[in-house]
Parts: structure tokens; sequence; C-alpha cells
């Protein structure tokens, strides 16, 4: 009976984790994306001001956003897809 008894005190114990881990396990997955970047120039230096188009390739929806001094960008807060980067800047 000291067999049965914890084997069942197990059993209980184990589906108990898992009841409290599955939300947690859930929550891991993320429906928010980012895109993140530096933007350069054939030398090597980085380019401020450079306008960086990000669009998704299944809604067409674009964000637009600008690099920094240190050339980068960042696009926090996109859903989940494919996407298309395209960067500008009058003169290149």
């Amino acid at each position: 009976m000291s067999t049965l008894r914890r084997f069942i005190s197990t059993a209980t114990l184990s589906i108990l984790a898992l009841l409290v881990a599955s939300p947690t396990l859930h929550a891991q997955l993320s429906t928010r994306a980012t895109i993140t970047g530096t933007v350069t120039d054939s030398t090597g230096a980085v380019v401020q001001g450079a306008k960086v188009t990000i669009t998704d390739n299944l809604t067409k929806v674009a964000t637009v956003t600008q690099t920094n001094s240190a050339g980068s960008y960042l696009t926090p807060g996109l859903t989940v897809s494919t996407y298309s980067v395209t960067i500008s800047k009058a003169g290149f």
C-alpha cells in the first residue's frame, strides 16, 4: 500500500506542476516581433538619418523609422510575419 500511495502522491504533484506551469509556458509564445539593424555605406561608415521602411509582405502595411547617430534603427511591436526592409537617403 505504501508504494501505491507514493505513486498517487507523485502523480498528483506532477499534474499540479503541469497545471501551474502551463500558463507560464503559454505566455512565452509571442505574437510581436522586433526588427533592428545598422545602416552602413560601402566604406563601412554608419549612415545617420537614413529612412528605413519595413513592409509586411502579407498585408503590405509599412512602418517607417529613421537611423540614429550610430546608424541604428529599432522597430518593436511588429506582428510576426515576413518583412521587406528598404533603406533610403538623399545622396545615396
